[in-house]
């Protein structure tokens, strides 16, 4: 059996997953419009782009944080890669101009990004990881370009927000409200599963490229409040939540105090990830199903970093993410000007943008894996 599920460690080529990575990628290009907004949704068998007209900003943030990623990580072209710089700035600037605000006054005056004209903490995070990664891309520009303001505007606003962040968190780690109406100045008794484990991977991020160890603090306050929490009322699958804890531990020691906590959370993440099961004719999206590619990637690293230490075996966990991956392939449409797009699932064809963003992140991070 062993044998087996070794020989299925990697069903594609790194070559087969990037190519696969880069139609997702080549499709948010198009995506982008002229005023910097992505084609947020539509029906593939619609006559003509009836659009849907609810625009998601934490979406369009989770675009363009896969953009950059892209352009940071994976190998193409340089005629492609020029398209996508170009079409990531531009789709940058709108969640910049748009849709960061002030928020606050003297002392406690902080750069705000609003949706809708709420406050969201999950588009914060995301919000923050975009620009984190258009952060290293400014510098690769500013060494070319000879541009030292461009570096200066990011990482000052980057670390606007990220003040913010670390101004709304408690002090035991979690955030008083996930949604806050910026006119009324009223919380929300909205609650999203995934949006603490969207800031979890901010401030990680925050503290890996910033080297500021006040980030790395705020982040283990939060993953410990949430653990906590979820081993009260139960465990779901974030994958948010994971990539966090892989990005935290492959930079602790073992014997690190809290390194038996990460594990065992990370462990009890993808205990629900393999084990959940789904049903792509009903209620699960492709989407849904990249998501947990992307925490399985995220989990096979942390096996790697301490064999035997997690509650699953490698073996184990591949043959479950090639499962997903070999399912995510349907997905993807091959014809027309949605080529590289994926539908929402077997029985609904319906194009969404954060759709490409997941699948092409869950390939793209598969063929970087190393193992």
């Amino acid at each position: 059996m062993e044998k087996e599920l070794k020989s299925n460690y990697f069903p594609y080529s790194k070559e087969e997953a990037i190519a696969t990575a880069q139609l997702g990628i080549e499709w948010l290009c198009r995506a982008v419009k002229q005023d910097g907004k992505f084609v947020y949704q539509y029906h593939i068998h619609d006559k003509g782009l009836n659009e849907y007209k609810q625009y998601n900003i934490l979406r369009h943030a989770g675009c363009v944080w896969a953009m950059f990623y892209a352009l940071n990580y994976m190998e193409m072209e340089w005629s492609k890669r020029k398209i996508l710089s170009s079409r990531a700035w531009i789709a940058l600037k709108e969640l910049i101009v748009n849709n960061i605000c002030l928020l606050g006054k003297g002392k406690n005056e902080f750069y705000c990004l609003q949706d809708k004209g709420f406050l969201k903490i999950g588009s914060l995070g995301l919000g923050i990881l975009a620009l984190l990664e258009a952060y290293k891309n400014s510098r690769r520009v500013t060494k070319v370009f000879n541009n030292p303001k461009l570096y200066e505007e990011y990482i000052k606003l980057v670390t606007n927000l990220s003040e913010l962040l670390l101004y709304l968190q408690q002090e035991d780690g979690s955030f008083p409200f996930h949604k806050y109406d910026l006119a009324s100045r009223v919380e929300s008794s909205f609650k999203s599963k995934f949006y603490d484990g969207e800031c979890a991977l901010a401030l990680v991020r925050l503290w890996k490229d910033l080297k500021i160890i006040k980030y790395k603090e705020a982040a283990e306050k939060l993953i410990k409040w949430k653990f906590e929490k979820k081993q009260k009322e139960g465990h779901i699958r974030d994958h948010w939540m994971l990539q966090a804890i892989d990005e935290l531990t492959k930079n602790l020691d073992i014997n690190y105090k809290d390194y038996p906590m990460y594990i065992e959370y990370a462990s009890a993440i993808a205990e629900k990830i393999l084990n959940d099961p789904y049903d792509l004719y009903r209620g699960d999206i492709f989407g849904s199903l990249a998501c947990r590619s992307e925490a399985l990637i995220s989990y096979l690293k942390i096996i790697n970093y301490k064999e035997g230490a997690t509650n699953h075996t490698k073996e184990q966990v591949h043959a479950k993410l090639n499962e997903y991956l070999r399912i995510q392939i349907v997905g993807q449409i091959k014809y027309g000007l949605s080529t590289g797009a994926w539908v929402t699932n077997l029985y609904d064809s319906i194009v969404r943008c954060d759709f490409a963003q997941h699948n092409s992140m869950a390939f793209l991070r598969y063929s970087l894996l190393k193992l």
